[in-house]
């Protein structure tokens, strides 16, 4: 009986050692394996903003290194781990960035994993997405573009992915009128400089939030609401909910993004020098509802609606959504191709 006892105390020992390893290395996958995927996809949003920004400065090597170490460093990461190439593949319009790293592990240790490898790679290439090329750009494949206002004056090519349906009165358009379906006129005095039906569909860029989270320098959690105040958007913005805007003074050239919707209130964006240009980039929608409102640079929001209700709109840009709704007086959008300064990927684009 002693002899058996001491056998069976013995299995049992060794059970309670063979199910400790069990349970630490279920906690090496858990823990461990976690935290280091969760790391891996840090680093690959940070190395694919990286090589967007990157590619917007080429042919320039020097500064296609500088922004991509720029974005590196303000996301944490470090830029000893960073190789940048460029030109990729002997094709100057391109840019290889790479992140190596090793994640140190706790648990997995037991197991002997001591390191979990990081390795991180993005190609980016130098050219503008063709969105930007168009004053006004509707995306939608299942709604159409719909200009229901009056006085509406466009500098520049307007397109939709469906239908063009022009309702108001008093539209001028300086250059393309086209539609992947048709362009159907029901309002009065309708100019254009040339009306094309049955174009083919154009695609709309629309980066991942992760991506563009990354690609910012400044955050807030949370709706906020700006009137009056001054913002600098060199480095980028980025609102984690809804944003509204009124009288609001831009410093810089980059983008203003919103998770939410961003309503463009009272009078206006309001610019502190003749260089200053702002991507208004958001997830969700856009309402323009003030009045005597003026923007520099691009309204963006590839996934919701742009509507425009107020009066006296002007963008010297372009106004890019998945669809557009222009019902309000005196619209003016005079297309500026320098305008793609203030979005990080309007000149460059993931590719491999």
């Amino acid at each position: 009986m002693r002899r058996f006892s001491r056998a069976s105390h013995g299995q049992a020992t060794m059970l309670v050692v063979l199910l400790m390893a069990v349970l630490m290395g279920g906690a090496a996958l858990t823990i461990d394996v976690g935290a280091a995927y969760a790391y891996k996809q840090k680093c690959e949003s940070v190395v694919e903003a990286a090589a967007l920004a990157a590619a917007s400065r080429l042919p320039n090597a020097y500064q296609a290194q500088a922004a991509a170490d720029e974005i590196i460093a303000a996301n944490g990461l470090s830029g000893l781990n960073v190789t940048i190439t460029t030109p990729y593949q002997t094709d100057i319009t391109k840019v290889m960035v790479a992140y190596y790293d090793a994640k140190p592990t706790y648990f997995a240790k037991t197991l002997g994993i001591n390191l979990f490898q990081i390795n991180s790679q993005a190609v980016a290439r130098h050219g503008g997405a063709a969105v930007f090329d168009y004053a006004l750009f509707s995306a939608s494949v299942f709604d159409y573009l719909d200009i229901g206002g009056a006085d509406v004056h466009v500098e520049g090519h307007v397109h939709s992915n469906e239908d063009i349906k022009i309702h108001g009165a008093d539209l001028y358009v300086s250059g393309q009128l086209d539609a992947t379906g048709i362009v159907d006129v029901r309002g009065s005095t309708v100019v254009a400089g040339s009306i094309v039906n049955y174009m083919p569909v154009i695609g709309m860029p629309v980066y991942d939030v992760n991506v563009l989270r990354a690609a910012c320098e400044t955050r807030y959690i949370g709706s906020q609401h700006w009137s009056g105040v001054t913002i600098n958007v060199d480095g980028n913005v980025f609102v984690e909910g809804d944003l509204k805007l009124s009288g609001v003074t831009i410093t810089g050239t980059g983008m203003l993004i919103c998770s939410g919707d961003i309503e463009l209130a009272g009078t206006g964006l309001y610019y502190a020098g003749e260089t200053d240009k702002v991507c208004v980039y958001s997830l969700d929608d856009i309402h323009i509802t003030g009045t005597n409102y003026y923007a520099d640079g691009i309204l963006y929001a590839p996934t919701g609606e742009i509507d425009s209700h107020g009066a006296s709109l002007t963008v010297n840009g372009s106004i890019v959504g998945d669809l557009l709704d222009l019902s309000g007086v005196d619209v003016t959008v005079n297309h500026d191709a320098d305008a793609k300064n203030a979005f990080f990927g309007g000149y460059s684009s993931l590719t491999r």
